[in-house]
């Protein structure tokens, strides 16, 4: 009876399980907003599916809400309250300058070489509203994309294996669409050939406006 007692609990403790506290709350995210991080089953190993809230302090009305499908967790096991700066599942930041912060969602790991993808919700006269072209950008390149505010650009970056690298502008044009700018794509076959090709998108199509190859 012990032997079989104890099997049962050898296979139970490999077995990917929520802790107790299957929900903490990021409370420092502002003044005005606080979120709410709730797992479920989890999906792989490291990743679980949870749903995500982003609450009004004042009024505790749900601004956004989105089910991610893997949701990464860190060692928030015996945790019932975590710090903004201590996790990537929520990131908070000014993405179309226009002088008022934005959320990003973490909503899968999905992207290209397992990166990281976000939805964008944009603030919008007191509430935050899904913006697909920012969503996009946050999907189609290697994790969230950086944030020039001097040069008010959102930098995507590219890659195919080690030698190649692309590096794209996007700008914000009427109604908070992107449209590209400027790519960098630099290659670096150290048994071919290396260089780089700067293009412009002009008038709907992309330019070459310079271009280095250097032959092994």
């Amino acid at each position: 009876m012990k032997n079989k007692i104890l099997s049962i609990l050898c296979i139970g403790m490999i077995i990917p399980t929520l802790s107790q506290n299957n929900k903490v709350v990021i409370n420092d995210i502002s003044d005005i907003y606080y979120a709410e991080i709730k797992y479920k089953s989890p999906s792989y190993d490291i990743y679980f599916k949870g749903d995500i809230k982003i609450f009004n302090k004042h009024n505790k009305t749900v601004l956004i809400q989105l089910e991610s499908k893997e949701l990464l967790k860190n060692n928030w096991e015996n945790l019932n309250e975590i710090k903004y700066k201590d996790q990537s599942n929520i990131i908070y930041e000014d993405f179309n300058f226009d002088g008022r912060k934005d959320f990003a969602i973490l909503d899968s790991y999905s992207g290209p070489y397992g990166s990281p993808t976000y939805k964008i919700y944009l603030y919008q006269k007191e509430n935050f509203t899904y913006n697909k072209s920012f969503s996009e950008l946050a999907h189609q390149y290697m994790g969230i994309f950086q944030i020039d505010s001097c040069k008010k650009e959102l930098i995507t970056y590219k890659k195919s294996g080690c030698c190649f690298h692309e590096k794209t502008k996007f700008i914000i044009i009427k109604d908070n669409k992107l449209t590209p700018n400027l790519m960098i794509i630099d290659i670096n076959d150290p048994e071919g050939q290396s260089g780089r090709t700067i293009k412009k998108f002009t008038q709907g199509k992309w330019v070459t406006i310079s271009k280095t190859i250097i032959n092994h």
